[in-house]
C-alpha cells in the first residue's frame, strides 16, 4: 500500500482588520451603562475616607464540627451570620 501526502502552503498576511464602528459604539454604550445605570440614574464619583472610618463585615462563618461544641448544643445556621472585621492591612492578603 502506497500513501502519498502533499503539503499546501498558505500565506498569512499581517494585516490589521479595522473594527466595526457599530461594535465600538455598542461596547462604549455597555461600559457607560455599567457605570451610569441603564437609565443614566447612577452617578459614580470618588471621595476620600479615613482608614479608621471603614467598617468591614464578613458574611458566614466556617462550619464547626459537632465534636467541638459543648454537650447538647445545637449549631444554628452559620452561613448567614454577619461578623464585624477590624480593618487592617493584613486583610488585603487573605484569600477566603
Amino acid at each position: 500500500m502506497l500513501l502519498i501526502f502533499s503539503s499546501i502552503y498558505l500565506f498569512i498576511r499581517n494585516q490589521v482588520v479595522p473594527k466595526d464602528a457599530v461594535k465600538d459604539k455598542f461596547q462604549e454604550n455597555k461600559i457607560r451603562e455599567y457605570f451610569y445605570g441603564p437609565r443614566n440614574n447612577i452617578c459614580p464619583h470618588v471621595f476620600t475616607m479615613e482608614f479608621s472610618d471603614i467598617k468591614l463585615y464578613k458574611i458566614g462563618t466556617p462550619q464547626v464540627p459537632d465534636s467541638c461544641l459543648p454537650a447538647g448544643m445545637v449549631l444554628k445556621n452559620t452561613y448567614n451570620k454577619i461578623l464585624p472585621i477590624a480593618p487592617s492591612r493584613i486583610i488585603r492578603l487573605r484569600k477566603e
